[in-house]
């Protein structure tokens, strides 16, 4: 009753937005969370364009699916729509780099690791961003030291690890 009382004078892609993330943390409703999840992400692609659509329902349903459900196949997907939707979506590009060096492709996560760099970095300074942004930033240059690790490249692996030594100030 409540809910629809909402619906009356709210936004429904909130109140289904809402719905699935309390739904998702309680594991008596959890089997609710995708109905809700999708009518938000319906709704709100019938109320805006896909380009306009907010890339964190897209991520939030990817992170569901991942952390809750374990399905990464279909986590994977909804973490590339939003950063299709959004290219300047830094956490749902991590994903899809994550996703791209767990396949063996390696230069494709490389490019994906430099843009989150790029993204947040873009003219500011570190000691700027929120501490979100600047963790994004310490994962995006481990992910590119990793990479350069597995590729055996010690002396490049070394140089980003004084880069990332740069930007870690104490």
């Amino acid at each position: 009753e409540w809910l629809g009382e909402l619906k009356k004078e709210y936004s429904f892609i909130k109140i289904d937005y809402l719905a699935g993330r309390m739904c998702s943390s309680d594991k008596s409703h959890y089997w609710e969370t995708e109905r809700y999840f999708k009518r938000a992400v319906d709704d709100f692609k019938m109320k805006y364009s896909e380009i306009e659509i907010g890339d964190f329902l897209f991520y939030g349903f990817g992170n569901d699916y991942e952390n809750k459900k374990k399905d990464l196949k279909e986590a994977d997907k909804w973490y590339e729509l939003a950063y299709r939707v959004n290219p300047f979506s830094y956490k749902a590009l991590y994903k899809v780099a994550k996703k791209h060096m767990a396949n063996g492709n390696y230069n494709q996560a490389k490019d994906e690791f430099n843009q989150i760099i790029h993204i947040l970095l873009n003219g500011y300074n570190a000691s700027q961003l929120t501490p979100k942004q600047q963790l994004y930033i310490y994962k995006a240059y481990v992910g590119l030291g990793d990479i350069i690790g597995h590729l055996k490249l010690m002396n490049a692996r070394y140089t980003y690890q004084i880069r990332l030594a740069s930007f870690i100030t104490w």
